[in-house]
């Protein structure tokens, strides 16, 4: 099996060892002291002024009112973004400072939470590797891609930026490696949807590699417009 490392110019930081679980707990849909229902998916009401913090081990997608099941992975990107601004507005700090004492702090910490929340879900590498830890396969600093074939390409597809001269072959070599992660996004669907949660970790590797590669090609226009 090849496990060669690539030149550290290939490599990206990888997320450390974190095993998270996929917790139970349910956020309520209603306020807990006037019961009237809440705007958004979290426990902040604006009618009565009531705010809650949420357990540490709540994920995610229960803190933006996302589904786990059945498409953890193939997200709607217009309803996410939709779910995290009704989120914040219900518990941005400003919003809570005059609506006594400690309560923006808990607004504070809500809000924080949540734009995490939305910043992991949002780019699809960091979905899937948020996947994995609540799956107890997070990528490790020791992981290295296997394929020995895909490692080639890589490399090829970086000295053609590397290598460029003109703009149009760095935009060719964008473009073919844009075909490249929508092809891995396929497949990681896949595999999330079934479970294969190995095969998973070993595609979120190539499409790490491929997304340094699409990182140096914008990186290349930009120091050369």
């Amino acid at each position: 099996m090849f496990t060669a490392r690539a030149p550290s110019r290939l490599l990206r930081p990888v997320i450390g060892s974190v095993h998270r679980t996929i917790s139970t707990f349910t956020l309520p849909t209603s306020c807990p002291s006037c019961k009237a229902a809440l705007a958004s998916s979290v426990p902040a009401c604006l009618k009565c002024g009531t705010i809650s913090t949420v357990p540490v081990d709540v994920n995610n997608y229960s803190l933006l009112g996302i589904p786990y099941e059945p498409h953890k992975f193939a997200l709607d990107e217009a309803d996410l973004q939709k779910r995290f601004r009704r989120a914040q507005a219900a518990c941005h700090p400003d919003v809570w400072t005059a609506k006594g004492e400690g309560k923006k702090d808990v607004a504070q910490d809500l809000s924080s939470r949540v734009n995490d929340a939305y910043k992991r879900l949002r780019d699809p590498l960091s979905r899937l590797n948020y996947l994995l830890e609540l799956n107890g396969v997070a990528l490790e600093a020791t992981d290295k891609l296997e394929d020995e074939a895909f490692l080639m390409k890589i490399l090829s597809l970086r000295d053609d930026i590397d290598e460029a001269t003109e703009r149009e072959d760095v935009e060719a070599t964008l473009g073919e490696t844009q075909e490249n992660i929508e092809n891995a996004l396929e497949e990681v669907t896949k595999h999330v949807s079934e479970g294969n949660w190995a095969a998973a970790k070993s595609a979120s590797v190539r499409l790490k590699y491929l997304e340094g590669v699409r990182a140096a090609g914008k990186e290349w226009i930009q120091e050369n417009e």
